[in-house]
């Protein structure tokens, strides 16, 4: 090898481990199933961050680095947001910025396209470069080239910051040509060079991302069909992995080689909550995986955390017939090897979100999609009646993952079985298309004109299908290679008294218990069959009363627990039952249409594995996703079990309050948890009990004038109404931060949310209850009860109070003007007047405000101009307290009582709002057995009314019996409950065979608290609670160690009795123990050759720079090549040293003889030198003469003379 081969490789070599040195930024790796928590943290906000036009970066060191556009600044966040440093001022309206291994920024913005660089110590800018115009993205790759992405030029330049000419070259675009060739760019955002110095490009105006390899001037648009709206940044993972801040889409996506994936914001619509995002601008890795969003127009820096990464599961692959990624929703109750589809379980009160996600459009699978199937591993098979083929996609893309093509033709229907094997109709060939991993198979429908509207596969393996045409099931058996169809219901079946119940059938559903539910198109119903009895239902919809009404329905499914979930696709809608009857589900607004809250001839449906539903909209042509909201199996308020005898004391206990409050009260709620909620409107306060017995704590309303609505979501939230305003406002829990407004017309007396999450709001005084959805982008309101003027009519109000709606959906409304409780079921403006009897009497309200229902759908009313609570059911109605008939101020009587609710122990709370407190009735006896009761008239402890035609025989004190229906000079029965007197008085019942100990008999006290007997008591006892625990009945539990206080395995110990801490397991810290121990720091650990430390569990590892130059556990080791490249580097400097020196000495020491001692060693030589050059210079003369010799004679004339030639030079 040559000298200059070896110089060259001695200069190059260290730039190449240099270049590797200067990444900057994290590169983690992921597994394919990696998740992030869509829920992310607020990291920065307001008041910090002015402007949301951000750029954030963080380093290798964990340091998160953003500029603040308006204040023109810049942010330091050290050691997880404990240490902030600021830089101020910067550039002008700082644009984006970059930071190098050494720490140094880079920072571009609004000022013609400088660049600065800034160092901390000292805290200075130098500038860099200069580029054409602002740089909306900067980027510096491993060789020191400073990219900058010019969008109003529509380019990307780059220049060199080795050397000082800083002149810049084009490497991407045509300056001042936008165009969207893959040679052009049209205003570019963010940029990203990778390693191997490939440029990849946000083209923002184009809706792309372009990938330039080195020295390319065409790109290639690297994420396909994937529709991107405007992105602004990108950036790529340890496996080359893009993600992209998708601004327009409010979203934030990745795409690689196993496909496209939406990652966050990926409900299609902007918001402010913690899953949401708008205008996402700039995104970026710490090291551990979580990714920062700048957030834009919330003006926030989000952290969506890494919650799992490991690598154990298989990926699909782009030629895979199904994708194998797994679920863990504890809710895949089936084997996929049983069952293939999902069957959620859901509580009794589940409810989706009324604005859908558009999941797949016309692009993806084509016009007119009527089928749609989705496997437990939440693959989803879209097929299309005019491409012949079935689309795949996964559930987080829309990017099919395969697309197969086929001989049917005009297919509405398709299942999958739990095989793979793709069952799709074929309307033109009257078959049953089998799409196999092996190729394509044909099931003909043989002797049948028919072709299959729906298809099934039960757990046994038969094939049912649905003959529309021809008002027909069939099945056929998969295990057996007959071509034979048995006929199940129609024309040819085994029971002929079914041929003549379908009408143009439509979907179908087999449950494992061989029950067949078909979707009967014509007859607008839903029916069913039982195979193994014959026994046929119909259950929902025409001559299936109780349930609801259908209009040409197309799809039936049924949940884990059994309820039926159908397509009502003339109606537009999705309805679904439970264990209290059908409702609308989603498409509940009564309109076809083509908003997200909106269906058009909506034709199948499916669940995934989480419960969210994917329905075809075939009008629209698309597939939407509606998104399961909540799955809550309680309710946020009480519906107490209630016997029709119970009982309550009629002496109430007064809630204590600090005294502070000087006006009435006016509204009551109790949550599941038994907090209690009052609302003061004149003091513009709610007082809060977390336990009765204690002082209540308050929250100040002074913002809001005369408040009288009050609603407690199922998630905590408050919902308040107000008067001058006419708003309603909802805050967060444990807050008084006002998350939204709604407006209505006036002020809302009574406000209540359903089980599909509406709110409801009477308004007093437009005489009318209105309704709207929550969490929707329709706004608008819907009157469901009343008219436009008051009146007594049945599709009048006059000044309604309270409402209450039920799991059917029945709206019940204190109708105060006109004396009564009106119940209007779903979808009806004409009320019913609920009829309150007394025996053969009714009983007359007076001005009711309040009505709540108990589990049996009894009504409680609060009858305030009666001063009393009434309550109403089958068994009759009767006065349960204030039944004295007067008002007044004593503990049994009420003074013009507003509303009521419910504790989960059947207590009852009662707002007495001319006596301005709370009362508690206690619940005396729950009691089903009437034969308890004991008349006694002489008594008035409690008066009560019960309305039966039989009389009621009951044992007075001397066990004689007697008649119950005796009448006083009030036309009431006065009825004590007094138990049998037995010989010893520690006994009761009329065998005398039960403890009178209510301790012993019932022991109330919770959590192991202790039971105490106390005569004096309301209760007739008192618990004492044990630690941590506090309540009337120890229900609360107070113990600051709770089961998940402590991550991690780490175990939490209770240092008093509102504190605690923990000690961590191994590896693990923080208060919670909820960060890993950085090892790195904890042992001092330095990498040697510029290595990067990295924490791990329990242990640490330095990544060293370049696996070909450095080893060993702290990088401590150099490779052998290093080293002898290193040795010949340094021998060849050490030689051109030590020549130069050479060199620069003899110029020296010649120049010191001469000028210091005249003494010239070299002037002879240069004497004689310069005379011979000027000899050289001379030109010589010369002079020839040509001599005869040897004359030849003249007989020798033929022969030829010599001559001789003589020279003489002249000087």
């Amino acid at each position: 090898m040559s000298i200059i081969n070896w110089v060259i490789l001695s200069l190059i070599i260290p730039l190449i481990v240099n270049g590797e040195s200067t990444i900057s930024y994290n590169l983690p790796k992921f597994c394919t199933n990696a998740t992030w928590d869509e829920n992310a943290t607020t990291f920065a906000k307001e008041p910090l961050l002015h402007d949301g036009r951000n750029s954030i970066f963080i380093s290798v060191y964990n340091i998160v680095y953003a500029t603040d556009y308006n204040e023109h600044r810049i942010f330091l966040w050290f050691q997880n947001k404990t240490q902030i440093t600021e830089i101020k001022p910067v550039q002008n309206n700082p644009y984006s910025l970059f930071v190098t291994i050494n720490g140094d920024i880079y920072v571009a913005g609004n000022n013609d396209g400088k660049v600065d660089k800034w160092v901390l110590k000292p805290q200075n800018s130098t500038k860099v470069a200069k580029f054409s115009k602002p740089c909306y993205g900067l980027f510096i790759d491993v060789t020191d080239m400073l990219y900058c992405s010019v969008h109003d030029h529509h380019i990307v330049e780059k220049v060199s910051l080795n050397h000082n000419e800083n002149q810049s070259s084009i490497v991407a675009g045509t300056s001042g040509s936008p165009g969207n060739t893959l040679d052009k760019l049209h205003s570019p955002h963010g940029i990203f060079v990778h390693t191997n110095l490939s440029l990849y490009v946000a083209d923002y105006a184009n809706s792309r991302i372009q990938h330039f390899l080195p020295g390319q001037t065409s790109g290639t648009t690297v994420t396909g069909n994937i529709s991107l709206n405007k992105p602004t940044a990108i950036i790529l993972d340890g496996d080359d992995n893009l993600f992209i801040a998708d601004h327009e889409n409010n979203r934030i996506v990745t795409f690689g080689p196993h496909g496209f994936r939406c990652l966050f914001g990926c409900y299609m619509s902007e918001g402010s909550t913690a899953y949401q995002l708008i205008k996402p601008y700039s995104l970026a890795f710490d090291i551990e995986g979580n990714i920062y969003v700048n957030d834009k127009n919330n003006k926030r820096i989000q952290k969506f955390a890494l919650i799992s990464n490991i690598c154990n599961e298989s990926v699909p692959s782009q030629n895979t017939m199904t994708t194998t990624i797994l679920s863990t929703d504890p809710r895949d109750t089936l084997e996929e090897t049983d069952i293939r589809y999902n069957q959620p379980i859901f509580c009794d009160f589940p409810s989706w979100h009324p604005d859908a996600i558009t999941f797949a459009t016309v692009s993806t699978f084509g016009q007119w999609s009527y089928g749609i199937f989705i496997t437990t591993k939440n693959t989803i098979y879209i097929v299309s009646e005019t491409r012949n083929m079935v689309t795949i996609l996964l559930e987080n893309s829309s990017r099919p993952i395969r697309i197969i093509n086929s001989t049917f033709s005009n297919s509405t229907s398709i299942f999958v079985d739990s095989n793979g094997n793709v069952y799709v109709s074929d309307r033109g060939g009257s078959g049953i298309d089998v799409l196999t991993l092996n190729g394509t198979d044909k099931i003909m429908l043989s002797n049948m004109t028919g072709y299959c509207d729906g298809l099934f596969v039960d757990i046994e393996n038969n094939l049912y299908c649905s003959i529309g045409k021809q008002n027909k099931i069939v099945k056929k058996s998969l295990n057996t290679s007959s071509s034979e169809w048995e006929t199940i219901i129609g024309e040819g079946a085994a029971n002929q008294s079914l041929s003549d119940v379908l009408h143009n059938p439509n979907g179908i559903h087999v449950d494992n218990k061989h029950t067949l539910y078909v979707a009967n198109h014509n007859d607008h119903s839903v029916v069913s069959l039982q195979m193994d009895t014959l026994k046929f239902k119909r259950v929902a919809g025409k001559e299936a009363p109780g349930t609801i009404l259908l209009h040409q329905p197309t799809a039936v499914t049924l949940d884990g627990n059994g309820y039926i979930f159908i397509v009502d696709q003339g109606n537009n809608r999705i309805v679904g039952s439970g264990p209290h009857g059908f409702r609308c589900v989603v498409g509940c607004f009564g309109s076809a249409g083509s908003t997200p809250y909106q269906l058009s001839r909506p034709w199948t449906m499916g669940f995934d594995s989480y419960g969210n539903i994917f329905v075809t909209d075939v009008n629209n042509n698309r597939v939407q996703k509606f998104i399961l909201a909540t799955n809550s199996c309680s309710l946020p308020y009480n519906r107490p079990k209630l016997c029709p005898y119970a009982a309550w004391n009629p002496n109430a206990t007064t809630l204590k309050t600090d005294n502070i409050y000087t006006q009435r009260p006016f509204n009551v709620f109790v949550t599941s948890n038994n907090t209690v909620y009052a609302l003061y409107p004149w003091d513009k306060r709610i007082a809060i009990w977390q336990n009765e017995y204690n002082t209540s704590i308050n929250i100040s309303l002074t913002n809001l004038e005369k408040p009288f609505g009050l609603f407690i979501a199922i998630g905590g939230d408050l919902f308040v109404s107000y008067t001058p305003n006419s708003e309603i406002v909802k805050w967060a829990l444990n807050t008084v931060t006002t998350i939204s407004k709604m407006n209505t017309s006036g002020y809302c007396v009574g406000l209540f949310i359903d089980i599909n999450n509406n709110i409801y709001c009477s308004l007093q005084g437009q005489h009318q209850v209105w309704r709207r959805a929550l969490n929707s982008s329709n706004e608008n309101w819907t009157i469901v009860a009343g008219g436009s003027l008051p009146g007594p009519e049945s599709h009048m109000l006059s000044a309604p109070g309270g409402i209450f709606v039920d799991a059917k959906l029945n709206l019940y409304v204190a109708d105060s003007g006109n004396h009564r409780i009106q119940c209007f079921p779903p979808g009806e403006k004409n009320g019913t007047s609920i009829v309150m009897k007394r025996e053969s009497e009714n009983i007359t309200l007076w001005k009711p405000m309040g009505v709540v229902l108990d589990a049996d759908s009894d009504l409680y009313v609060v009858d305030y101009g009666g001063h009393r609570i009434i309550r109403s059911g089958p068994n009759g109605s009767r006065c349960l307290v204030g039944c004295s008939g007067t008002s007044g101020l004593d503990s049994h009587k009420l003074y013009q009582p507003t509303m009521m609710n419910f504790d989960s122990y059947g207590n009852m709370f009662v707002v007495d709002s001319y006596n301005q407190s709370v009362q508690k009735f206690y619940l005396a006896t729950n009691s089903c057995d009437p034969s308890a009761l004991i008349v006694e008239t002489s008594t008035n402890i409690m008066t009560t009314t019960f309305t039966s035609t039989s009389s009621v025989q009951l044992l007075d004190s001397t066990t004689h019996l007697i008649t119950a229906m005796q009448e006083t000079t009030v036309g009431q029965s006065l009825i004590t409950f007094i138990p049998k007197q037995c010989n010893d008085t520690s006994y009761i019942g009329i065998a005398c065979n039960s403890s009178s100990s209510i301790c012993i008999s019932s022991n109330p006290c919770k959590n192991s608290g202790t039971c105490i007997d106390v005569n004096n008591n309301t209760l007739g006892f008192v618990c004492f609670c044990s630690t941590g625990y506090n309540g009337t009945y120890c229900e609360i539990d107070q113990k600051p160690c709770k089961p998940h206080t402590c991550l991690n395995h780490g175990k939490c110990n209770e240092a008093s009795t509102t504190t605690f801490n923990c000690t961590c397991a191994d590896g693990w810290q923080g208060i919670h123990c909820e960060s890993l121990v950085n090892y790195c720091d904890l042992k001092n650990i330095t990498c040697h050759s510029n290595g990067i430390c990295r924490p791990l569990f329990l242990n640490y590892t330095c990544e060293c720079l370049g696996n070909n130059y450095y080893s060993g556990r702290h990088c401590e080791i150099t490779s052998r090549k290093i080293t002898i490249f290193t040795f010949v580097s340094k021998t060849f400097s050490y030689i051109a040293i030590i020549a130069l020196i050479v060199v620069a000495m003899f110029i020296i020491i010649m120049d010191i003889l001469k000028y210091c001692f005249g003494i010239d060693p070299v002037a002879a030589e240069r004497r004689k030198l310069r005379r011979e050059k000027l000899l050289a210079k001379r030109k010589r003369v010369i002079i020839q003469r040509f001599t005869y010799v040897n004359a030849p004679s003249k007989q020798l004339a033929t022969t030829i003379p010599s001559i001789t030639v003589e020279h003489t030079s002249v000087w």
